[in-house]
C-alpha cells in the first residue's frame, strides 16, 4: 500500500538501512541508537527492520512501537540464518564455560551474536575473535567446555582453526 506509513528499524549509516531510507518518503526511520519520535501521527504503520538485528533488541522495540501504535503491522525481517544462530545461543548447555564467536569485527550479525551471548551468559567467558590467533591473548587452560559459533559469512576454515587450536591447547 503506497499510502501506508512505514517504520523502518535500523542502524544509521548501515548500507541496508541507507538504501531503505532512500526508497520512499513514507518511511519513518527508527534509529536503534537514537530512538524514535512517537509524536508522529501514524495510522496502521507497517514495521520493518534491518535484517541483521538481534531478536532480543527487536522484540523490545516492537513492544515499544505497539505501545504507541496499537494498530502497527509488525513484520520481523531478521535473516533466518542470523535469527537461528542467535536463538541457539539461548540453548548453550550449562557445562559450557567458554563461548567463542568467530567473525569479522565489521560484521553486524557477528557483533549481534557476541552481544546476545554476552547478555544471556554473564556467568561464562564470551570472546569475539576473527581468527584463532586472537585466542593467543587468553589463558584458556581452566576452561573445560567451549561453545563455538560464528557469523553467517564466516568461512568454515576459520571456525575449524579455532576448534583445532582449542583441542591442541588441552
Amino acid at each position: 500500500n503506497s499510502k501506508q506509513d512505514i517504520i523502518y528499524i535500523g542502524k544509521s549509516n548501515h548500507p541496508e538501512a541507507e538504501v531503505c531510507k532512500s526508497l520512499t518518503n513514507k518511511l519513518h526511520f527508527y534509529d536503534i541508537k537514537e530512538g524514535f519520535d512517537f509524536s508522529k501521527n501514524l495510522i496502521n504503520p507497517l514495521v520493518l527492520n534491518q535484517t541483521t538485528m538481534s531478536f532480543i533488541e527487536i522484540k523490545h522495540i516492537h513492544e515499544e512501537i505497539l505501545n504507541h501504535y496499537k494498530d502497527a503491522e509488525i513484520h520481523n525481517e531478521i535473516c533466518d540464518a542470523s535469527r537461528l544462530r542467535q536463538e541457539n545461543i539461548k540453548l548453550i548447555p550449562n557445562e559450557c564455560d567458554l563461548i567463542i564467536v568467530v567473525g569479522d569485527k565489521k560484521s553486524s550479525n557477528s557483533n549481534k551474536l557476541y552481544e546476545v551471548a554476552s547478555l544471556l551468559h554473564k556467568d561464562k567467558l564470551v570472546l569475539f575473535v576473527e581468527t584463532y590467533k586472537d585466542l593467543l591473548n587468553y589463558d584458556l587452560r581452566n576452561y573445560k567446555n567451549a561453545f563455538i559459533t560464528s557469523g553467517t559469512s564466516t568461512p568454515m576454515n576459520l571456525i575449524n582453526e579455532v576448534k583445532k587450536y582449542l583441542e591442541d591447547s588441552k
